[in-house]
């Protein structure tokens, strides 16, 4: 035991290397050998640089910088600033601008924008940009 304690790498929290001593106490020929697992995260980068423009009544153009190595860009849109009952759109990773339309002239719009990244069918998103506004024409 007192071997174990100065040679057990340090990965290993409290509770796993309490769990390794009793594997290797056990004299149970059916017992499997201890594995390391090893847990990866993925998350996307953010968005960077995100313009918004309103020049044509009722329409808003969001452009941003384009990120390596995502499938997608997901923009939600709203009336409110806590971006209750926003609407999203979603952008293929080639675009670097999307258009919205049918907004209300002389209203203020709430935009954000966050990557996603689809690894074997299931998407893994990014952290939302800051809420930018824009009043529409």
């Amino acid at each position: 035991s007192e071997f174990l304690d100065s040679y057990a790498p340090s990965f290993l929290t409290t509770s796993e290397h309490t769990d390794k001593k009793d594997n290797t106490d056990k004299k149970d020929d059916n017992t499997l050998p201890d594995t390391n697992v090893t847990i990866t995260t993925v998350k996307p980068r953010n968005t960077a640089k995100v313009t918004l423009k309103s020049s044509v009544k009722g329409k808003v153009k969001i452009s941003w910088k384009p990120v390596k190595s995502v499938s997608g860009y997901q923009i939600q849109y709203s009336s409110s600033a806590n971006m209750k009952k926003a609407k999203s759109v979603n952008a293929k990773s080639s675009a670097k601008n999307i258009t919205v339309k049918k907004l209300s002239s002389k209203k203020k719009c709430y935009i954000r924008i966050r990557t996603y990244k689809t690894i074997k069918g299931k998407k893994y998103y990014s952290d939302w940009s800051k809420v930018k506004t824009v009043k529409v024409r």
